[in-house]
């Protein structure tokens, strides 16, 4: 697959994925015009996207093969764990960069489930590989975040066991990189 076709593909999938399920059929149809290979691809994405992995992984593994050379290495940071809400024990892998945590499918940490998160990137996990360090954020929609109790009004560092509060899910931060391990 060349950029350009993952290009087209990225931005029929992000469209559809915002459509309610009866406007994404009459889109769909519309915006692939017969070319069934690009159907294929969004229609792979879309059953995939959050499909209770807690992360994007059909479409992350999509964008490594668009772009091998750009996107190979995706290492795992750390994880949020869920210790509170409707996905009690289920995981969350955080990577370098920024991490959107919200109820879509599009977000990098996809909270389904919990009515209360906001959908489009309630808050945000980014880690610095510079730094070596991890910090909390609110989203653009500023809603409600606590870190260990604590209302979070600006971005705070991220320490081991940390717990982030949003809607009526409790996650606990668990690093993999830190003084002990940073990825090279």
């Amino acid at each position: 697959m060349n950029p350009k076709s993952w290009e087209q593909i990225d931005a029929v999938f992000r469209e559809a994925a915002r459509l309610a399920a009866e406007e994404r059929r009459g889109y769909l149809e519309k915006a692939c015009r017969g070319n069934a290979e690009l159907r294929a691809e969004v229609d792979a994405l879309l059953a995939g996207a959050c499909n209770g992995a807690g992360d994007n992984r059909v479409v992350r593994e999509r964008t490594r093969l668009a772009d091998p050379i750009k996107t190979a290495i995706d290492p795992v940071v750390g994880w949020l764990v869920c210790v509170k809400g409707p996905n009690l024990g289920r995981d969350y892998r955080i990577r370098a960069a920024r991490n959107r945590i919200g109820r879509d499918s599009l977000m990098d940490i996809c909270v389904a489930g919990d009515n209360r998160v906001a959908r489009d990137t309630h808050a945000m996990i980014v880690y610095a590989p510079r730094y070596n360090e991890f910090r909390l954020s609110l989203g653009p929609a500023c809603d409600i975040v606590f870190l260990n109790g604590e209302f979070l009004d600006a971005s705070a560092a991220l320490r081991e066991r940390d717990v982030i509060e949003l809607g009526e899910t409790s996650l606990q931060f668990v690093p993999f990189c830190g003084n002990r391990f940073q990825w090279k």
